[in-house]
Order: structure tokens, then C-alpha cells, then sequence
């Protein structure tokens, strides 16, 4: 890391670190139930084989 910070600055490269942006966490209805769904699935499996 630090060689490349060395170089790209040497090159006249400015960084200002990650963009973040709200919309980069925002997920979609589909994935909110599968993840759920897949969730229910291994506490049920757990449940029955623990």
C-alpha cells in the first residue's frame, strides 16, 4: 500500500478514499425474501438435527 500511494501521488494521482453512495445498500424485495426464506430453512434444519 504504501508504494502505491508513493507512486500514484508521485503521478500527480489524487485520491480522496471511497465514494460511498446510499444507494450501494439498498436491496431489492426478491432478496429480502429469499434471505429470509433460505434463513428459515437452516434454523428449521438446525432445529431438526441438532
Amino acid at each position: 500500500m504504501y508504494f502505491i500511494i508513493r507512486y500514484e501521488t508521485k503521478n500527480g494521482v489524487v485520491t480522496n478514499g471511497l465514494e460511498i453512495e446510499k444507494s450501494m445498500f439498498k436491496i431489492s424485495l426478491g432478496f429480502t425474501v429469499g434471505a429470509l426464506i433460505i434463513t428459515g430453512i437452516l434454523v428449521a434444519l438446525y432445529t431438526v438435527f441438532w
